[in-house]
């Protein structure tokens, strides 16, 4: 619970007179005023105090170990009875003359052959890789780059941050500091299922680590990574719905 913070540079100094507004809107839900102007955290964080002007906190934000996160999911489907089972690229999906949908995954063993499973109900939460089964509903991907140093010695960081109107993202991770985002530099380019990292992109995010983040610190990349997110034109609402009997589809996540 160490918070969320947004850091402002010169550009965006001139969005601050809002925060009160924002406040007078919140308070009814929180009881208290959500976000704080907390410039002296420029300092204690080891930010470049020519590049960050102002620094805004929320207490209600908090870090969230993902990896567990869905580690415990399973666990928990598996334990209500639920089987998981990955890697299984489901290709078409049918109804049957009994009423089950017949799911046809590609054979491992037997390329080109379905292998196949038979349900009561069929519910795709594919995000952005649902084009492949269902057509025409308003999705489409958005590809998210990510990547994450050795532990820094003396990291001063502490919390979950945003930067650039959102599009990048940092925290700390056990004494390294992953940090995404990016596709703002190519919103067109970044608009595919491929899942590979891009070095103008990835070289971006060492440029802010390097210049704005972590100025006084030596760092390394140790790991990166790409995910694909998904979604749709003028609206950030999910798709959760049912397409026709025993179909159904929960989508559009829109990078949350």
């Amino acid at each position: 619970a160490n918070g969320g913070y947004e850091i402002i540079t010169e550009a965006f100094l001139p969005k601050l007179v809002r925060l009160a507004h924002v406040n007078n809107l919140l308070r009814p839900i929180f009881g208290e005023d959500v976000f704080h102007l907390v410039n002296d955290k420029i300092e204690e964080f080891g930010f470049n105090k020519d590049m960050v002007k102002a620094v805004v906190f929320n207490k209600f934000e908090g870090q969230i170990d993902s990896g567990k996160a869905m580690m415990n999911l399973m666990l928990y489907v598996q334990k209500l009875g639920a089987r998981i089972l990955t890697g299984a690229e489901v290709f078409k999906y049918e109804k049957n003359a009994e009423g089950l949908v017949k799911v046809c995954i590609k054979n491992p063993l037997a390329d080109g052959k379905c292998l196949q499973f038979n349900g009561k109900h069929f519910v795709i939460c594919t995000n952005a890789f649902t084009d492949s089964l269902v057509k025409n509903l308003d999705i489409y991907p958005a590809r998210g780059q990510v990547i994450v140093t050795k532990p820094i010695e003396g990291l001063k960081l502490k919390g979950t941050f945003h930067y650039d109107d959102g599009f990048y993202y940092f925290r700390d991770f056990y004494g390294r500091v992953l940090i995404g985002g990016g596709r703002n530099l190519d919103m067109q380019g970044e608009k595919t299922l491929e899942v590979k990292n891009t070095k103008m992109i990835t070289d971006k995010l060492k440029l802010i680590l390097r210049e704005v983040i972590i100025p006084n610190n030596k760092f390394e990349v140790e790991y990166e990574w790409a995910g694909i997110m998904c979604f749709g034109s003028g609206t950030k609402s999910p798709i959760v719905k049912r397409l026709e009997d025993k179909i159904y589809v929960a989508i559009r996540m829109s990078g949350m």
